[in-house]
């Protein structure tokens, strides 16, 4: 017999232990697994116990203080709140010191001084995918040598300053995000495919598919791409299309490679062959279509959608890690870690001595230990004349990630500079 836990309290359960009366705080599992699109309700009905079970998620975490719980968690011990350590992150990357770096750059420019040109980059790479769009709805050829202009242009910011543009991509208004993830994930692969070692052709391929990787949604209506609510059986029928109809999209142009083909197709493709549209698994899936799924779901976890609020990069990664090498390419995800950095640029992060800092450098040596500026104490609640600071045993200590909404922050652009 179920019964009401007063203390708030949250389990990891197995899906097959669900029952009417719980109270879902979230999945534990990817979101491509399921057509929910609220992560936290009362299930209410045997038939939404019978859609989670059935969905492919293993587990979902459970509110004992806001539904039932089994029987065998009323008198247990504390449970843990979540499924993963304080920085599960660091031990993914210091598992694989091999991981293929690319060859030492030339120095970079500094943080402020690539901002502006970033925005300008930003700004016309996006208005590029929006004429792509376009174009394509329109049933015109997508300009090829305009797509190879932005695409130049972003690996041009990405070697005088990657920091600059890979903070401004997460800077997304809800009526242009279709856009803006194209700009983004390009600019993601074209970093992580350096990181990784590529030569330029195979980067400028990377960042290539990156921009075309969601061309397909053209032909998905926009009250669905942005629907609040949870999607009708038909209406993710008609999401799910969107890979196969981007690939015949760029194949009837004859204009773009099998790099920029495969991603299209496969980047909602998964280790473990529980992806689609073709449910490949392992070496089935080619590395730059696993490349293109991790920085997809990176970008869309990290960003505010119609159903569901941005997570901060630190947590996008942290639940990123928690799917386990079923979902993610296990080495190319530890090197897109290294890519980006545990704490991104423009990540907020809560000090040892109450203030708000921002990242504003990735420390290579260190990923644990970026670049700071203090600008905000936590006490006094107000800004503070900014002070970069620095991390290490003794000095100071970062205690916590922050979400900037919750201080009421302006754009991580402006506290960049």
């Amino acid at each position: 017999m179920n019964q009401v836990v007063e203390k708030s309290q949250l389990i990891r359960l197995p899906t097959s232990q669900l029952c009417v009366g719980m109270f879902v705080n979230s999945f534990c599992g990817s979101w491509l697994q399921h057509d929910f699109f609220r992560t936290s309700f009362l299930i209410d009905s045997p038939r939404i116990v019978e859609r989670l079970q059935a969905s492919g998620l293993e587990a979902v975490m459970i509110d004992l203080s806001r539904g039932v719980a089994p029987v065998a968690t009323v008198n247990a011990a504390e449970q843990v709140a979540s499924e993963l350590p304080a920085e599960p992150i660091v031990e993914v990357v210091t598992a694989a010191p091999d991981t293929p770096k690319a060859a030492k750059s030339k120095p970079l420019v500094s943080l402020s001084d690539e901002m502006d040109k970033a925005r300008d980059v930003t700004r016309m790479v996006r208005n590029t995918v929006e004429s792509l769009f376009r174009d394509a709805q329109l049933g015109r050829n997508l300009d090829a040598q305009r797509i190879d202009t932005a695409v130049r242009s972003v690996h041009e910011s990405l070697d005088r300053n990657p920091g600059a543009l890979l903070s401004l991509v997460r800077i997304k208004r809800a009526d242009e995000y279709t856009y803006m993830h194209s700009v983004a994930v390009s600019a993601l692969m074209a970093q992580l495919s350096k990181t990784l070692g590529m030569d330029e052709a195979a980067q400028h391929q990377a960042a290539t598919a990156g921009l075309l990787h969601d061309i397909g949604k053209v032909g998905v209506p926009n009250e669905i791409l942005n629907k609040p609510g949870r999607l009708t059986e038909d209406e993710f029928k008609a999401v799910r299309n969107h890979p196969r109809n981007g690939h015949e999209l760029l194949a009837r142009g004859g204009e773009f490679d099998e790099v920029a083909l495969d991603v299209c197709l496969h980047h909602h493709e998964r280790i473990d062959g529980r992806g689609y549209p073709d449910r490949l698994k392992g070496d089935e899936i080619t590395q730059f279509a696993k490349m293109g799924a991790i920085c997809d779901i990176y970008d869309a976890i990290s960003s505010n959608r119609p159903y569901k609020s941005a997570w901060t990069p630190f947590e996008s990664l942290r639940q990123m890690a928690s799917w386990g090498k079923g979902h993610l390419d296990p080495d190319i995800f530890r090197a897109f870690v290294q890519s980006i950095g545990v704490y991104p640029v423009g990540s907020i992060v809560k000090l040892k001595s109450n203030r708000l800092a921002i990242v504003t450098e990735q420390n290579v040596n260190e990923l644990r230990k970026p670049v700071l500026k203090a600008f905000y104490s936590t006490q006094l609640h107000e800004r503070i004349e900014p002070r970069f600071v620095k991390l290490g045993k003794g000095q100071e200590e970062v205690v916590s990630v922050e979400d900037p909404e919750t201080w009421n922050l302006p754009p991580i652009d402006q506290l960049l500079i």
